[in-house]
């Protein structure tokens, strides 16, 4: 399996180097969005306004940090308005490391984030990457929701009413959480306002 990829002798040489670091954590578990909403520490909406990729002290991994203008906190706390988040791989000069399945938000994108810890970095910091990954676009006039693939987000299902917690699923990602049905009809997303008030309501049912 070929992940990292570089543009010169010597930053393949490095990435060969640091493959097994980056690499052994691309297998993502299926989770349903109740576990993806119970393992965020934080759940904001917010738009991103500044993407750097830097190598870290040794020179040896690079960091793609992305900073997030906050609009809305709706599950955790926030100091400031805005957040900066570290996510590995990115491309400095001409090198370039990549991370199979890294998704990163890009500059001007608007969404809604599930964030796993802030206390320590780690490879992805969104839960389950992807699954917690969602953007926001404007169709008709009107904000609509999306995955991170771009695929109109159509429906939301809890477990939580039914067992009262959320059962964990031992499959690999597909990259959309459980519980969420998708369409290639941009017309048919589901408003953001909905799907905010369902993180809402889904936090009050704990």
């Amino acid at each position: 399996m070929h992940l990292c990829k570089n543009l010169s002798r010597a930053s393949v040489f490095l990435a060969l180097l640091i493959a097994p670091i980056i690499c052994s954590a691309t297998s993502i578990r299926q989770l349903h969005i109740d576990n993806v909403f119970d393992g965020a520490k934080v759940v904001f909406a917010g738009t991103v306004v500044k993407s750097e990729a830097r190598w870290n002290e040794s020179k040896s991994r690079i960091h793609t940090y992305i900073t997030f203008a906050v609009d809305e906190v709706i599950k955790g706390k926030l100091e400031y308005s805005d957040l900066e988040l570290r996510f590995s791989g990115g491309q400095v000069g001409d090198v370039k490391q990549e991370v199979q399945a890294m998704v990163y938000p890009q500059l001007g994108e608007a969404g809604v984030y599930f964030v796993e810890r802030l206390d320590r970095p780690l490879i992805n910091p969104l839960v389950g990457w992807t699954q917690g990954h969602f953007k926001m676009k404007k169709v008709d006039g009107e904000m609509r929701l999306f995955t991170a693939a771009d695929e109109a987000v159509t429906r939301m299902a809890s477990q939580h009413a039914k067992n009262g917690a959320s059962s964990l699923i031992n499959t690999l990602s597909k990259g959309t959480a459980l519980g969420i049905d998708t369409s290639d009809e941009h017309k048919k997303a589901l408003y953001v306002e909905d799907f905010i008030n369902f993180l809402k309501a889904r936090l009050l049912a704990d």
